[in-house]
């Protein structure tokens, strides 16, 4: 039995209102690889498995040229290279079609819901986003008056006001 590749292709909204595109790629393949069985926190057997499925997952920065191809490409070579991302099993008819497909869409929703687990530093960019936005906020429901003594201090116009403030 040889790999079979299955790749689907889609797109998530960031924090910023950018789109992403992003192939998830699957490959099935036969394996000869020992798994441990975990009981409640420790090896208790280990058994042989006999197919996996391996993901991996492309996604396109919104600045960049997005490439169909290229996507793929990327993705099935994520997916042969892992072995962390994977679903094994140990009869060779546990995984098929219909648990591959399953499987692919299921990862599918899950990037769309979750892009930090596929974007390393999401999560803080997105903090560091919305507390700008919260800024810009609070900045836009000052009167003029505050804006102009916000900006003096901001500016440094007045060092003495401000080491007061600071003290």
């Amino acid at each position: 039995m040889k790999e079979k590749i299955v790749t689907v292709i889609s797109e998530f909204t960031d924090f910023r209102g950018k789109v992403h595109k992003f192939v998830v790629a699957a490959l099935s393949m036969p394996v000869d690889a020992e798994i441990d069985i975990y009981g409640e926190s420790e090896v208790i057997d280990w058994t042989s498995a006999e197919k996996a499925v391996k993901l991996g997952v492309a996604v396109c920065n919104p600045v960049d040229e997005y490439s169909e191809e290229k996507g793929k490409m990327i993705a099935i070579n994520k997916a042969r290279n892992s072995s962390d991302y994977a679903l094994y099993a140990t009869l060779p008819g546990m995984i098929n079609t219909a648990v591959v497909n399953a499987l692919v869409a299921q990862e599918v929703e899950f990037i769309k819901n979750n892009p930090a687990r596929v974007i390393p530093g999401y999560l803080d960019e997105k903090e560091k986003f919305e507390k700008r936005q919260e800024f810009a906020k609070k900045l836009a429901e000052l009167t003029e008056e505050e804006k102009a003594i916000y900006e003096a201090m901001k500016d440094h116009k007045y060092p003495k006001v401000e080491a007061l403030l600071n003290a």
